[in-house]
């Protein structure tokens, strides 16, 4: 069945699925050979160029652990590993079985319509 309405839609490198315009226009870059080294070198420059801010910006600490350069950036560190980390137990505690929320039997679902009888 075709429609009569005219396909706008700019295909990708892989030729399976259409892409929107609207999203060629936004992400279009990704599909780029070159952006991922660009991404990789791009924010390892910055590390590097706020390290070197750190080290020659004079702060005025409410405690002296906050003075130590590359303090904020360890602490952060830290404190996102603990998060991610904390993670896995919580879901050994959360997790449930895979048919948990699967319909019981009706002998065994007390809420069922031949256990009320």
């Amino acid at each position: 069945m075709s429609s009569d309405r005219p396909d706008h839609s700019i295909h990708n490198g892989d030729g399976d699925q259409p892409m929107h315009p609207a999203a060629h226009i936004l992400f279009g870059w990704v599909a780029s050979p070159l952006t991922k080294p660009i991404v990789f070198w791009g924010l390892g420059a910055l590390a590097v160029l706020l390290i070197l801010v750190d080290l020659i910006y004079v702060r005025h600490t409410k405690f002296d652990i906050e003075g130590i350069p590359g303090f904020y950036g360890i602490f952060g560190f830290l404190a996102f590993s603990f998060v991610v980390l904390m993670g896995w137990p919580l879901g050994y505690l959360l997790r449930r079985d895979e048919n948990y929320y699967e319909d019981q039997p009706a002998e065994t679902d007390p809420h069922s319509e031949e256990a009320q009888k």
